[in-house]
């Protein structure tokens, strides 16, 4: 019997050494969570601010159960909770999460949210109060902590000057130019650009245009409607080239020279709208430089005239002159058309029966859809009123 027992636990001298290796991992295996624990740091928790939070709520718990009429709203209990987490903040840009950090409740929050996505902005604190549902005494802890940075506002030129002198000029707008120009000369789109209001615009226009000139710089200030300090911003910038004034007739000559501009004679034949220069244009009674150039301008931009009528829309043209010269002109049919279907966004818009936006979603349309087979299919675009389409109809091409 001991022989059997002994072939069976008998072991050689390598598997003895196995068996003990075996055993000696088997026990650092079991052995590895308690030696990890004693070598492992826990990390202090800082229970102050829950403790406060815990001990105010107690009290107010108390003091509820002895008045109930007392209990603080839940929006004063977070804010009061949540007090120690003040930091400078600007309403206009804060989000949500870190809004809720300021103690204010969801509905306060998504107040604020929707506020600032339809447009609104706090240009100063006291803006921060009228937020529907947020309390008075929240806003009151708040306010310390609003910083709103104070952006500078710009608007028109014009609408910055005022009636009395001894009012201060506000800062010109970075959108208007103010460069040196002739009152004799500047057209109405650099009268616009130098701040001009458009009625004022007008006047210059129309005093010019009954024979008025402007011989100095003084002599701006007495336009209808332009406001003193306005002429003193721009007083610097007036160039007035040197202008001889007419002759009139003396006792002892009776001589004249140029008293009155020699009046100018009817063509000898009408003069082709679509191909006349500035100066076959000034050959007409009642054109002069100005509006010479004004016309050949839209001219250009138009891609030519299709009618006669279109002369009207030039910026300033009283009807009264347009029906006296309707007579010397004619029309030829030559039109510069644009291509629908390969024009670009910056060739579409710049033509004036179709602003930036329309262009833009023309284009767009294009690009989605494919190209247009017809003048017709601009219905489509959703932007273009019937009476508009008829009106671009023959400066288009597919």
């Amino acid at each position: 019997m001991k022989k059997i027992i002994d072939s069976y636990f008998d072991f050689s001298r390598t598997e003895r050494r196995g068996f003990l290796v075996l055993s000696l991992l088997l026990i650092a295996f079991v052995s590895a969570p308690s030696i990890y624990h004693l070598f492992k740091t826990k990390p202090n928790t800082d229970f102050r601010a829950f403790d406060k939070a815990v001990a105010l709520f107690e009290t107010k718990s108390n003091q509820a159960s002895n008045n109930t009429n007392a209990s603080p709203s839940q929006e004063e209990y977070s804010t009061k909770v949540l007090q120690q987490q003040r930091f400078t903040f600007n309403p206009n840009t804060l989000s949500p999460d870190s809004l809720a950090l300021l103690g204010l409740n969801q509905k306060v929050i998504n107040n604020i949210v929707n506020y600032r996505k339809k447009g609104g902005r706090f240009y100063k604190k006291e803006n921060f109060k009228k937020i529907y549902s947020l309390a008075d005494s929240t806003y009151q802890q708040l306010v310390n902590y609003i910083n709103i940075p104070q952006k500078e506002k710009t608007r028109p030129l014009q609408a910055s000057f005022r009636s009395n002198d001894s009012e201060e000029v506000t800062n010109t707008p970075s959108y208007i130019k103010l460069v040196s120009f002739d009152p004799n000369t500047a057209d109405s789109d650099l009268l616009l650009q130098l701040g001009l209001s458009e009625k004022v615009v007008k006047v210059i226009s129309n005093f010019r245009n009954k024979g008025g000139k402007f011989y100095k710089k003084e002599d701006l200030q007495k336009i209808y409607g332009l406001p003193p300090a306005q002429y003193q911003q721009l007083a610097q910038y007036i160039n007035i080239e040197k202008i001889e004034k007419k002759k009139t007739y003396t006792n002892s000559t009776k001589e004249t020279t140029n008293k009155y501009p020699q009046k100018k004679e009817a063509p000898l034949a009408p003069i082709d709208i679509n191909r006349a220069s500035q100066e076959d244009w000034q050959t007409i009674k009642g054109i002069g430089p100005y509006y010479s150039k004004k016309i050949v301008g839209y001219r250009e931009k138009l891609g030519g005239f299709v009618k006669v009528e279109q002369v009207k829309e030039i910026y300033g043209l009283p009807d009264s002159v347009f029906q006296k010269i309707k007579p010397f002109v004619k029309l030829s049919d030559f039109v510069k058309k644009i291509n629908i279907n390969t024009c670009t966004q910056e060739e579409l818009g710049k033509h004036p029966y179709i602003n930036w936006k329309q262009a833009k979603i023309v284009i767009n349309y294009r690009t989605q859809h494919g190209n247009f087979t017809s003048v017709a299919d601009l219905k489509e675009v959703g932007v273009l009123s019937e009476e508009l389409i008829a009106k671009v109809a023959p400066y288009i091409e597919l």
